[in-house]
């Protein structure tokens, strides 16, 4: 006779539940509620609902306690302005045998426990599930895809990959790498990267169990870049102008997708040829494909960034130590070998052109216009 997901038996100490479901909030009543009710409405039911109030001015504690749900414990902690914070308060009252994240306008669906569960229960000591990103009126604006799945240390150091609301982990495992940590940049990448350089891998599934809310509202639009990838280097601000201003040709773009395409399989083939690499559990929603398809992603658009006396073409990174950026850089030049072929080939073309008689002026205006624009362009919304 099968048992139940989370039946007593399987508990580790006497009445605990299964998950400890960890809800940072602030001032957000107004959404808060259809947020709650997914979790409530979780297929597997043992779990409890921590909602970890970070000094909230609004009605959000009594939108949160009107649940009326035991499962449900609300939390008045104390105010730090950053999610790690009730994180990491929840961390130390979480009695689960393992803890999952829900972002206080993200939701999950009926499904997403089961999920992570099936993951852990096989001894993953991190789970994750697939997504669908949602906007203001509900309307589904991408989706995650097999590729978005697959990972590998390097895919980590170079991407955020995974948000809160869609992993999970035994408990006692973010402890273990000094937990969520009050950072500049994104604090679930500084804690992956964290875990990742542990030795700790993930399981993943491309079932599409959390609905990730997206508006430029949001703090990680808000985030100023930690650092700015060097893609070229140059003295000369008028070159890096024309250099920048090249990228927007058509003929160019298309150029830089199939160096994309390129960089992709060549990565993948390489990754995928290691131990460290995690293919996903396919499901019916996404299966595997007979081939694995290319990333076909350029990243976000280069910027000119004055450094060192000279300039960079650069890209924003929204990460938070310099040892995260130095392996960044690092690993940047083999994963993006042939866009960064193409750009100093760019590079050379250009500077190979014939200058005109008003140099001077131009170079002048040139750097004038670069000096300004990093500033304006961290104002705008993060890739």
């Amino acid at each position: 006779m099968s048992r139940r997901p989370g039946a007593v038996e399987d508990r580790p100490d006497g009445d605990a539940p299964l998950f400890s479901v960890l809800c940072p909030t602030y001032n957000r009543s107004a959404r808060l509620l259809p947020t709650l009710r997914s979790v409530l409405a979780q297929r597997l039911a043992d779990f409890e609902l921590l909602v970890l109030d970070d000094g909230s001015t609004d009605d959000t504690v009594r939108v949160a306690e009107s649940t009326g749900d035991p499962r449900v414990r609300v939390v008045r902690a104390r105010r730090t302005g950053h999610p790690s914070g009730p994180r990491q308060q929840g961390l130390a009252l979480a009695r689960g045998r393992w803890i999952a994240y829900l972002d206080h306008d993200d939701s999950w669906r009926p499904d997403h426990l089961d999920a992570l569960h099936q993951l852990l229960d096989q001894g993953a000591p991190l789970a994750v599930t697939g997504y669908r990103a949602v906007d203001e009126e509900g309307r589904t604006t991408r989706e995650s895809g097999w590729w978005d799945l697959c990972w590998h240390p390097e895919l980590q150091y170079l991407d955020p990959l995974f948000e809160p609301s869609r992993f999970a982990h035994r408990r006692g495992l973010a402890e273990s790498v000094g937990g969520w940590r009050v950072t500049p940049g994104l604090e679930d990448w500084d804690l992956l990267v964290r875990l990742t350089e542990a030795g700790h891998h993930p399981r993943t599934t491309t079932a599409r169990t959390v609905s990730v809310f997206e508006s430029t509202a949001t703090r990680r639009h808000r985030l100023a870049p930690g650092h700015f990838a060097p893609l070229l280097r140059t003295t000369d601000a008028r070159l890096a102008r024309r250099v920048r201003d090249a990228l927007d040709a058509p003929d160019t773009r298309r150029l830089l997708d199939a160096a994309a395409r390129q960089d992709s399989r060549a990565r993948i083939q390489r990754l995928g040829a290691t131990p460290e690499f995690v293919r996903p559990l396919a499901t019916p929603e996404v299966p595997e494909p007979g081939e694995i398809p290319p990333d076909s992603g350029r990243g976000p658009e280069p910027l000119i960034v004055p450094r060192g006396g000279g300039y960079l073409l650069a890209v924003p990174v929204f990460l938070s130590t310099p040892e995260h950026a130095a392996r960044f850089d690092a690993l940047l030049t083999e994963h993006a070998a042939a866009q960064l072929a193409l750009l100093r080939r760019l590079e050379s073309e250009l500077a190979g052109e014939p200058r005109t008689r008003h140099r001077e002026p131009e170079r002048e205006a040139a750097e004038a216009a670069v000096r300004q624009e990093p500033m304006a362009r961290r104002r705008e919304p993060a890739p």
